[in-house]
């Protein structure tokens, strides 16, 4: 039984890294910087499966059930993708055991993305109108010219969050591999 379940972990590890391989687009990046006062910029670079590999971008590609809320999204309409990073970020303050210098680093940021929001928003439709219909884009920021990946806290609040997720739905009672109560 242990070895059967064994080998279906290997078969998902092994899918999940050939759709990280497989991905290819364009990453339209927020520049946001939290020691000094600057405007964010918009840059563009290509999608780094490495990077990806390392969790720089604390992306995860294959999510059912539409895009799983991570602070590297696909592009649908600016707006939303933008609200959803900023929506993201900003929950990292309610986070438990946090400290106070994280905090006060995750309200700069945060504080950086809402002041200038309609412009960066402008800034991603121009940079959009560069790539072609067919090309995937996603979207993500980058604090400090540093990946929110490269950031402790924000890797404990992506397990936070993923942990307090699972937590709710096996709370619900029912077996989510037979469906039974």
């Amino acid at each position: 039984m242990l070895s059967a379940i064994k080998e279906i972990g290997d078969l998902i590890t092994d899918k999940i890294t050939s759709i990280d391989n497989q991905i290819n687009g364009k990453i339209i990046t927020i520049l946001i910087y939290t020691d000094k006062e600057v405007s964010p910029a918009i840059e563009i670079e290509d999608f780094d499966s490495e990077r990806n590999r390392q969790n720089y971008y604390l992306f995860k590609s294959g999510a059912s059930k539409g895009n799983k809320p991570y602070p590297f999204c696909p592009i649908t309409k600016p707006e939303k993708t933008y609200k959803k990073i900023k929506n993201w970020i900003k929950k990292c303050k309610k986070m438990p055991n946090i400290s106070k210098e994280d905090k006060v680093f995750i309200e700069k940021a945060v504080k950086a993305l809402e002041n200038n929001e309609k412009a960066i928003i402008e800034k991603i439709k121009q940079k959009i109108q560069e790539f072609s219909k067919k090309e995937k884009i996603f979207l993500t920021a980058k604090l400090n010219c540093k990946f929110l990946g490269q950031y402790d806290v924000f890797k404990n609040c992506l397990i936070y969050f993923e942990e307090a997720k699972r937590k709710k739905s096996a709370s619900k009672g029912v077996c989510s591999i037979c469906g039974l109560p």
